[in-house]
């Protein structure tokens, strides 16, 4: 019977979406190492059973710093990143949907704290025509 199987697979289905963890996606948060601010961006995925991860450094032009482990337990959030010898621990407030916490490269602690990320889609340029665009159409 092809009804019964095609039921429980749908089950199943909404059962892992309902199951996916609560800080999958990208979060944005600053480091103020002295007179500078660097934006931290945290890519989050939900590989199954376990979290995968990796970093982008704005400011810096770095992308894709691996996150060689990463976990949720108890609303704290821990990660590491090997590469670039940092830790982060901070806490998930699903309410907010934000994580406060402190970043640790080198000699001690930083505040970070993360919120959502959601990339702005870069506008559609406004304005006269380059005089490139005139000669095209003539």
């Amino acid at each position: 019977m092809l009804l019964p199987r095609l039921s429980v697979t749908v089950l199943f289905a909404a059962a892992a979406s309902w199951a996916a963890s609560p800080v999958a996606g990208d979060w944005i948060g600053t480091l103020k190492p002295g007179p500078v601010e660097l934006r931290v961006v945290l890519h989050v995925k939900d590989a199954g059973a376990k979290l995968e991860a990796t970093m982008d450094s704005l400011d810096q032009g770095a992308k894709g710093i691996p996150v060689e482990t990463i976990s949720l337990a108890n609303q704290t959030l821990t990660f590491d990143a090997n590469s670039v010898q940092g830790h982060y621990e901070g806490k998930f407030d699903p309410a907010n949907q934000t994580i406060k916490g402190s970043w640790t490269q080198g000699p001690g602690p930083l505040p970070l704290d993360f919120q959502r990320y959601v990339e702005k889609p870069k506008s559609a340029r406004t304005g006269p025509p380059r005089s490139e665009e005139r000669r095209v159409g003539k």
